[in-house]
């Protein structure tokens, strides 16, 4: 395979069987070789150990980096929310193993990242996933907004037995929300606009204005995904 040959890398992953990865994650990888996209985080909790294996080989002939680790946290995320809360959210995250996959010039801005305790800002996570400040920064809105709500049900739930509530957060469960707004709060936080092509859930004034940021980056990976072989 080429170094960093966009085309080569997704003929490699296309060939793995099982088939390991989406569309989307095999585009996101492919952005990574072709230069878009400094950084790629793909969740590895769902694929199976010899497929996983295989893809690592494909990704080092590649000439990429692959780092496992968990998910940053952004630096506001938890705002508002209690200790027990944060806590317990962090510890669920760090049990989700997480593939970084860049470019070797960016693996130690991945390294750095995985381990701030004190989060990454909008500006420097924007930067290192490739996309645009306004959509992360209402990601973390919406993310907010859902631990909050969280909180409040989890607690509700269990009668505020703070133990129980921590294993609550960590099993992931989803919880009901007990009246209208409640719900409307909910479904504004777990709100999504995906930008086609992309990981990227826009917000809303680049979900309403076709001359954006999101859909002009959704139109490069639109050519790249023609390019590859992974769209029309």
């Amino acid at each position: 395979m080429t170094s960093q040959d966009p085309i080569a890398l997704v003929r490699h992953l296309m060939a793995l069987e099982p088939p390991l990865l989406e569309i989307l994650e095999m585009l996101e990888l492919a952005a990574v070789a072709d230069g878009l996209k400094p950084v790629a985080a793909i969740t590895l909790t769902s694929h199976g150990a010899p497929p996983q294996s295989q893809l690592f080989g494909i990704l080092a002939a590649a000439r990429l980096t692959t780092i496992v680790g968990h998910m940053w946290s952004g630096n506001d995320e938890f705002a508002g929310c209690s200790d027990w809360y944060a806590n317990a959210a962090k510890a669920h995250r760090s049990d989700e193993p997480i593939l970084f996959v860049s470019q070797p010039c960016h693996a130690d801005l991945v390294t750095g990242a995985t381990r701030l305790d004190s989060g990454l800002s909008v500006s420097e996570e924007a930067a290192l996933l490739g996309y645009p400040a306004c959509c992360v920064a209402t990601q973390r809105d919406r993310s907010r907004l859902f631990h909050r709500l969280n909180a409040v049900m989890i607690e509700r739930a269990v009668g505020g037995d703070l133990a129980r509530c921590q294993r609550f957060v960590r099993s992931g469960v989803a919880l009901t929300p007990q009246d209208k707004e409640e719900r409307r709060r909910l479904n504004e936080a777990l709100c999504q606009m995906p930008a086609p092509y992309t990981s990227i859930n826009m917000c809303d004034a680049c979900a309403a204005e076709p001359d954006s940021p999101a859909h002009h980056l959704s139109q490069s990976y639109k050519k790249l995904a023609q390019q590859v072989g992974l769209g029309n």
